[in-house]
């Protein structure tokens, strides 16, 4: 873990410059760790297995609503550095251990 993630052991308590670690078998850095990620799902409180996305999708509210964050940050234990780990963060939400991951299509 320590070669791949920044967590609460080994990031000194702060955020990090992405690619200072090891990418993962995808060539991806900081997936796990370093920052929550703030997605774009909304948080339906329940989880089995169904969220709404909201993506190219109409939600009530959708300015207003809570997203999932996932994969970890800085701040936490080492166990917790995973993509099922799952909490909530309304838009409004400001942390230094929480972000999001731009993409695009190549």
């Amino acid at each position: 873990m320590e070669a791949y993630a920044w967590y609460g052991d080994n990031a000194g308590g702060k955020t990090h410059p992405v690619g200072e670690k090891k990418a993962n078998a995808w060539g991806l850095y900081d997936l796990h760790g370093n920052v929550d990620e703030w997605t774009g799902t909304v948080w339906e409180g329940r989880y089995e297995g169904q969220e709404t996305e909201v993506i190219g999708k109409k939600h009530a509210n959708y300015e207003d609503a809570s997203r999932v964050v996932r994969g970890g940050s800085w701040d936490y234990d080492a166990w917790r550095l995973r993509s099922s780990s799952r909490g909530i963060k309304g838009p409004a939400a400001r942390y230094d251990f929480l972000g999001f991951r731009p993409a695009r299509i190549l």
